[in-house]
């Protein structure tokens, strides 16, 4: 497996983004969520302008891209791993990756109810801290 920041917007990377942002977008708070990542922008021209500013690493093993994580100013906002992927350590890799090459101390988004996120930065020993609530 290899870990990078992303370099270049692959076909396969925009694809994956998107599916991952259309994913997120049905869950409870994911549609606010995404509102205040994208900020009304389509998803793969955010990622463009991402990947131009170091925001984005992938996951590769070998050829086939495996996940990505976006990290912007001390915040990883997505992680995200291809469902044939999970469970073989990718996510923990992106992000031990990302920890390792920010300076500042990092914070992470999971979306209300999501225990298999919530469990996965606990099993790297973060601790959730805030709870956001809004009138909608």
């Amino acid at each position: 497996m290899s870990i990078a920041v992303a370099t270049q917007v692959s076909d396969e990377l925009v694809a994956m983004f998107t599916h991952a942002t259309s994913t997120a977008s049905h869950h409870r708070g994911g549609a606010a969520m995404l509102e205040s990542i994208l900020a009304h922008e389509e998803p793969a021209s955010f990622l463009r302008a991402a990947v131009a500013r170091n925001e984005v690493w992938v996951a590769h093993v070998g050829n086939d891209l495996s996940g990505f994580v976006l990290c912007r100013n001390g915040l990883i906002e997505t992680v995200y791993v291809n469902k044939g992927s999970r469970r073989q350590g990718i996510a923990t890799c992106l992000v031990r990756a990302v920890i390792e090459a920010t300076p500042q101390s990092l914070d992470a988004y999971a979306l209300p109810g999501d225990r298999a996120t919530k469990s996965f930065y606990e099993s790297l020993g973060w601790k959730a801290r805030l709870l956001t609530m809004r009138d909608e």
